[in-house]
């Protein structure tokens, strides 16, 4: 995080935003979220941290997501009235991360209850998405490349 204040070229800056939620401890994924809404990052780059910590494995996914339920009205109204692809990349980074259709669910019913209409494309996109890679896991799953003889024959 030190680096971010320390950089004075953008694309630094944004390479720290991008990469620092990567890392094995829950507590700092959270730290990392905490920082990405805590006005100390330019509203056209808060996301990135958010896509750091959703992107970086299967408890970064869940952290996030939760992160996004938690601090959904104060994430919708950092965003306002600016572009609403602001709020499209945090959906993504926040609940795109899952490969199941009990999760798209989840997260479709999240949405349900809290409508947001700019964004209903980027939502069923990212819905179709995860369902889409769910039955592909399923397919996987089901076929020779999920055993050791086909991986031990190669």
């Amino acid at each position: 995080k030190s680096l971010f204040y320390t950089f004075t070229d953008d694309a630094e800056k944004k390479f720290v935003l991008a990469t620092l939620g990567a890392v094995n401890d829950s507590k700092l994924k959270l730290a990392t979220l905490e920082w990405s809404i805590s006005g100390e990052i330019k509203l056209q780059d808060f996301f990135y941290p958010m896509g750091s910590v959703g992107h970086s494995s299967r408890e970064g996914a869940e952290i996030g997501w939760q992160f996004f339920q938690d601090k959904f009205d104060e994430i919708r109204g950092m965003v306002g009235k600016a572009n609403p692809s602001l709020l499209d990349a945090c959906i993504v980074n926040c609940a795109g991360g899952f490969c199941s259709v009990e999760k798209a669910d989840e997260i479709e019913a999240f949405f349900d209850a809290h409508p947001l209409p700019q964004s209903a494309r980027k939502i069923a996109q990212t819905l179709e998405g995860m369902r889409t890679n769910s039955k592909f896991l399923d397919k996987l799953k089901a076929s020779e490349l999920s055993t050791e003889l086909f991986w031990g024959s190669l």
